[in-house]
């Protein structure tokens, strides 16, 4: 079984082939073993590339711990660099199918010979229902409590759930205590993403990520 390892800003994953969306359960059995990072390949998850009906390509996601996300920013700015360079894709601009619908990524090639990608996320989704977050009203500035702490956060979508807590200090975040007391919360029926931020002016954040079925 042939493989390669793949990272987007530091976010980490395996790639792997199959001829069709189905046939891609398979590797959801063997994603936490592909995962561990000391009896594994070691990753934060496991990706699956074939070719699609409705688009290019499919992408599909499996965590550490054996879920499947919806959509993952960095893992599909690299199938999109991986599907030019197997030949999957002829040009430069693609669609990719996801759980989260079709995404549209863009592979450039610069001057000095560096290759970027970017992807048209489309625009955030705020409605509870949509998220999913429970309770009535705005996603803005909700309280709740969590791993013995009063947050407030904000919930949105970039199809898949994400909680945003904005921080003073960024360094004394213990995010492997509060980054799964919230993934788990009630108020996130699907679970959830979740970002610390720290602004520190108009133009700039610092932000640490737990993310939802593989941690820090």
């Amino acid at each position: 079984m042939k493989f390669i390892k793949v990272h987007g800003l530091g976010n980490d994953f395996t790639i792997f082939e199959s001829a069709s969306w189905e046939e891609a359960d398979k590797y959801q059995t063997f994603a936490s073993g592909v995962c561990d990072r000391k009896f594994g390949i070691g990753a934060d998850g496991l990706v699956v590339v074939g070719p699609d009906s409705q688009a290019d390509v499919f992408m599909r996601i499996f965590n550490p711990d054996g879920t499947e996300p919806e959509m993952c920013g960095n893992a599909i700015r690299c199938v999109a660099r991986y599907a030019i360079q197997r030949g999957l894709v002829k040009h430069n601009k693609m669609t990719v199918r996801t759980r989260a619908g079709i995404k549209l990524p863009e592979v450039k090639l610069h001057h000095d010979q560096s290759v970027t990608v970017r992807v048209d996320m489309g625009e955030p989704i705020l409605t509870r229902s949509l998220i999913p977050m429970l309770g009535e009203g705005s996603n803005c500035q909700v309280e709740l409590n969590a791993a013995g702490q009063n947050f407030t956060v904000t919930g949105i979508s970039m199809g898949n759930p994400h909680c945003i807590v904005l921080v003073d200090d960024i360094d004394t975040v213990p995010v492997e205590k509060w980054g799964p007391a919230l993934e788990n919360h009630v108020l996130f029926p699907a679970k959830t993403n979740v970002e610390f931020v720290e602004v520190l002016n108009r133009n700039e954040v610092i932000m640490r990520v737990w993310e939802r079925g593989a941690g820090v």
